[in-house]
């Protein structure tokens, strides 16, 4: 079974996950429906009377561009990223869920030069381009070495992928999960964050992992 979850229940998870105050949900929800625009995630396209479910990949890579805006990246240019660097994105997954039951050290990194579109910004997006990569356990501390302690690298964003994780399956630890196939949703604690994992590997999986 392949985990999915609806728009509002996505929005409440996220929200919990990324830290969101009750006041905040307003401003939160603009911001989804911003992403959205731009064309986030593709393929959700519900019937008319159903309402859209997203997978878990899809779960991830919004809580990810969220992750972005709270570091000062415009969603523009989140998205741009997002799409133009897909494969980093998924090869940090892959670090980030080598089993079906662990997570692993994975980061995403990248010099958000947010000051450098003050101008016309011509050279600040294809540096953000060139600077944007992933790091998993066995390179994550080669590359804080390479530029931070041995470097002179001015500003390095950090995005911690397996935390983001992490954060997403513990706002989901108490959200009904439909186990059965059959749609009906069962409350075990539990369940939804196991499956949401699970889901995880899976598609990293076939993403090319082993």
């Amino acid at each position: 079974m392949e985990f999915s979850i609806g728009r509002s229940a996505l929005l409440d998870a996220l929200g919990e996950a990324l830290g969101v105050q009750a006041r905040g949900k307003t401003a939160f929800l603009g911001r989804f429906q911003h992403l959205q625009r731009l064309h986030l995630v593709q393929g959700i396209n519900p019937g008319r009377g159903k309402s859209a479910e997203y997978q878990a990949f899809q779960m991830l890579v919004i809580a990810l561009a969220m992750q972005m805006l709270q570091l000062g990246l415009p969603p523009e240019r989140v998205v741009r990223l997002l799409h133009d660097n897909r494969q980093t994105v998924e090869r940090s997954l892959i670090e980030a869920v080598p089993t079906p039951d662990d997570l692993a050290p994975s980061v995403i990194f990248y010099d958000p030069a947010v000051l450098s579109v003050l101008g016309d910004g011509a050279e600040a997006v294809p540096f953000v381009d060139q600077t944007f990569d992933c790091a998993g356990a066995e390179t994550l501390s080669a590359m804080i070495e390479q530029f931070v302690v041995n470097g002179v690298v001015p500003r390095l964003a950090l995005i911690n992928v397996a935390g983001t994780i992490s954060a997403i399956k513990d706002a989901l630890w108490d959200f009904p999960c439909d186990r059965d196939g059959e749609g009906a949703s069962l409350p075990e604690q539990g369940a939804a964050s196991a499956l949401f994992h699970i889901s995880l590997h899976d598609w990293a999986v076939d993403c090319g992992m082993g």
